[in-house]
């Protein structure tokens, strides 16, 4: 109960930093052109996979499938004893793994994270096919791992453990040679329950958490400064969200830490402060280092 009244606050959070974003720019008019400048180091922003469970034991982790014959055999992996609190940690590092298929640049890759070790102690669980099974070569630029205690018992244990990786690489897509980002981040979390022996302490249950994300991105993106007002103005940055390589109105927009469409309405604000635009992109130059960012009013 504890931990679902956090999840509820921490929802109810960003629910109001995000309702506080969009009043900001709501109570301009965005009308205007921009003038965009190439950046190379940008970050990842589109997910390929994320992942997140929780629960008071290790059953309640176990995936539900359609057949008795799998959920025994996931069973028999996860469980160490009979009892579902006491558990080797980690074998919950097969629940994190996953395989996805994503057109970058011009071809379709494979992304397969594979936990060789379990826990790693290394950023050597991802792995990168291109659409002729060949695996591409990864440049690691951050690998941090901490590892906790391997086994624990939820219910007898007096401290928890927990499980972190958080690693950047790149890769070179072969056919635009570019340099795509690529981040996986994974946390595991296991707490004991608190017995309430006595009136003075406090009491809670025990808690497994388990998540993965996985994140790519072009590191050349497009920016420029939209003036709100002769006192305030805000970074707009254009993205390559459909990753191939180049800035079309395929790709979004990011404004105020929220991302928008291009050549498609949209609209910010709601009652009397709702408006609709809509954004295109032009190239400003031959050398495809500059372009110009067109918003305008569709409700006027």
């Amino acid at each position: 109960m504890y931990r679902k009244i956090c999840w509820y606050t921490a929802l109810l959070i960003l629910l109001v930093f995000t309702i506080v974003g969009c009043d900001k720019l709501s109570k301009y008019d965005l009308s205007g052109q921009i003038e965009m400048e190439l950046k190379t180091d940008g970050s990842t922003y589109r997910k390929i996979h994320e992942f997140d469970d929780y629960g008071g034991d290790l059953s309640d982790l176990i995936p539900r499938t359609s057949t008795q014959v799998v959920g025994d055999i996931v069973s028999k992996v996860l469980f160490d004893f009979r009892r579902s609190d006491v558990f080797n940690i980690s074998n919950l590092f097969i629940l994190l793994e996953f395989i996805k298929d994503l057109t970058v640049g011009g071809d379709t890759y494979t992304f397969k994270v594979d936990f060789i070790e379990n826990p790693p102690d290394k950023f050597n669980y991802l792995q990168i096919f291109n659409s002729q099974r060949e695996e591409i070569p990864l440049t690691i630029l951050k690998d941090h791992t901490e590892i906790g205690r391997t086994r624990i018992d939820l219910k007898e244990d007096e401290y928890g453990t927990d499980h972190k990786g958080d690693c950047l690489a790149y890769f070179v897509e072969s056919v635009t040679n570019r340099k795509y980002l690529i981040s996986v981040k994974y946390y595991i979390e296991c707490t004991p329950g608190r017995e309430n022996k006595d009136d003075s302490k406090y009491s809670s249950p025990s808690s497994i958490t388990i998540s993965i994300e996985a994140k790519i991105g072009n590191p050349h993106y497009l920016q420029g400064t939209l003036e709100l007002s002769e006192e305030e103005s805000i970074r707009v940055q254009a993205l390559d969200w459909d990753l191939d390589g180049m800035f079309t109105n395929n790709d979004r927009v990011r404004m105020d830490g929220k991302n928008y469409p291009l050549n498609k309405p949209f609209k910010i604000g709601k009652g009397k402060k709702e408006k609709e635009y809509i954004i295109t992109l032009e190239p400003g130059d031959d050398e495809g280092e500059k372009f110009f960012l067109n918003i305008k009013r569709t409700d006027e």
